[in-house]
């Protein structure tokens, strides 16, 4: 072959490449004129956070500012809140932003994604004075981002970058608090500005009745041993309280939705909560603020129904008397022509003189001490006296319940104490049978 045919050979097959690769480039699919998705860590920023020295969010409702506070992030101003994680998210995310779609030529018509009119202005304030600001427009359609103004360039941003935009109730712990029932020392009920009941933990100088060990006394409206089984139960709704919703109304405006009108106030572990209740939010929640909460919030109706609902009679224990029967040396009654006188001495038990056996004493102690006042003494007059029940305690010491007639029903109980209360007659007349049946 010589060399014109040589030449002429490798130029056809050159240019059949050429021709080849045209078209191939002609047939492969185009890339999408207005999106790409990044590949990688694309971030259209990236701060360090030892460079930011804070990030300013401003919303056509608020504006607020987000600071290191060396563990972590808090809002300036509510350094004391608890904040959720959603706080840690929106820093990263911004420091660190890595668009979830590239949007081209979209900078020349903000007005189809909101950003002509932002949801929020994000500035992000370096220590070197400058700053970078990120704009924030409409939710995506398919409610995953919003879209957002990033260094000229138009994006879709994630949900954690986005949530700014609701304010800083966005970040905040939706848990107020929690009390571990067991550690209650005190408990307090106000309605319309007036105490309801106060209940405090028993201490050792408490010796109301020989009860069993029961961890709370009531101070007001009564004084008596709580049934704490009963109040424990009451209790449950503040093992957590949980804010169902923070609205924007400082706490000093929670007069406008009927805050105050009931306050709970707990003391826990050293520590007190306070949450004053309002009106009826809808949902099963009220308006409420709790302790230090800078706004109001909406709480569990339970909550509410605990302390509207509140009824001190129902949780005090309502024996006429009560003292174990190893402390006891003389037990006796005359109520209403029925009597009896039960000793205990040197080991041995009599009944009206006779002796008995120990089951006797006991069965007679047992059917006394089980009498129950049933209703709250309301004022009425003092009828005559109709009979006592008197106990004689191996220290000497002499409790006396007297009963008064109060109608044909009921009759007005005075304790040792002084304490009063309505009983009926038909619980007395039912103990007092057992008694006798136990002598026969």
């Amino acid at each position: 072959m010589n060399k014109r045919l040589l030449r002429n050979t490798l130029i056809s097959a050159a240019a059949a490449c050429a021709l080849g690769a045209a078209c191939l480039f002609a047939l492969r699919p185009a890339k999408p004129e207005t999106a790409n998705t990044p590949e990688g860590d694309e971030a259209l920023l990236y701060i360090d956070e030892a460079n930011m020295d804070s990030i300013d969010v401003k919303t056509p409702d608020s504006a607020y500012t987000v600071i290191n506070v060396g563990e972590g992030y808090a809002v300036r101003g509510f350094e004391g809140i608890k904040y959720n994680r959603n706080l840690e998210l929106f820093v990263k995310g911004v420091t660190r932003l890595t668009p979830q779609r590239l949007i081209s030529g979209a900078a020349q018509n903000l007005t189809e994604y909101g950003l002509d009119n932002p949801s929020a202005e994000i500035r992000i304030n370096l220590s070197n004075s400058s700053a970078k600001t990120i704009l924030l427009g409409s939710e995506t359609p398919a409610g995953d981002g919003f879209y957002a103004l990033v260094e000229n360039s138009v994006c879709t941003v994630s949900q954690s970058v986005g949530r700014c935009a609701e304010g800083i109730n966005a970040f905040r712990d939706m848990v107020l608090g929690a009390i571990d029932i067991p550690t209650v020392t005190s408990l307090e009920i106000e309605r319309g500005g007036e105490r309801i009941v106060y209940i405090r933990g028993r201490n050792d100088d408490d010796a109301l009745f020989d009860i069993k060990a029961e961890p709370w006394v009531m101070e007001y409206p009564y004084h008596e041993y709580v049934k704490g089984e009963d109040l424990s139960k009451a209790l449950a709704p503040f093992t957590e309280i949980k804010a169902a919703s923070f609205t924007n109304t400082p706490a000093a405006d929670a007069a406008a939705y009927g805050v105050g009108e009931t306050v709970i106030r707990i003391t826990s572990d050293g520590r007190d909560y306070t949450i004053s209740t309002g009106d009826a939010a809808g949902d099963g929640t009220v308006y409420a603020v709790y302790g230090g909460c800078d706004t109001v919030v909406t709480l569990s109706d339970e909550i509410y129904a605990f302390a509207a609902g509140f009824v001190p009679f129902d949780y005090i224990y309502k024996f006429v008397q009560l003292y174990s029967a190893d402390r006891v040396a003389r037990l006796e009654y005359d109520i209403d022509g029925k009597s009896c006188v039960c000793e205990k001495d040197g080991g041995g038990y009599s009944v009206n003189g006779k002796p008995v056996g120990e089951a006797v004493f006991k069965d007679i102690y047992r059917a006394v001490m089980g009498i129950c006042f049933t209703d709250e003494y309301d004022g009425r007059p003092v009828g005559e006296e109709s009979g006592h029940i008197r106990v004689t305690l191996t220290d000497g010491q002499i409790a006396e319940t007297r009963f008064y007639d109060c109608d044909e029903r009921r009759y007005i109980v005075t304790r040792p104490d002084g304490s009063r209360y309505l009983i009926l007659k038909k619980n007395v007349y039912d103990a007092l049978s057992e008694t006798d049946n136990a002598q026969n």
